[in-house]
């Protein structure tokens, strides 16, 4: 599993749209749909909006994934 993917399942771990998730975080929900489809990666800034929305998970998954992944 890769971030795309576990950004995907948190997301609907909590009931919650691409849109709605891109509202939180404060992104369109296309920059939602492109992380979930491995297009781009989420900056720094989005990681942490991320983190704050779906939980420390995430910042865990990023951290814990190989360097030669990151």
């Amino acid at each position: 599993m890769d971030l795309g993917d576990k950004i995907k399942e948190l997301r609907k771990q909590k009931g919650m749209t691409q849109a709605e998730l891109g509202l939180a975080v404060g992104v369109c929900y296309q920059s939602i749909s492109d992380w979930e489809h491995k297009r781009y990666n989420p900056n720094y800034d989005n990681i942490s909006e991320l983190e704050r929305v779906l939980g420390d998970v995430v910042k865990f998954f990023i951290l814990s994934a190989p360097c030669a992944e990151r």
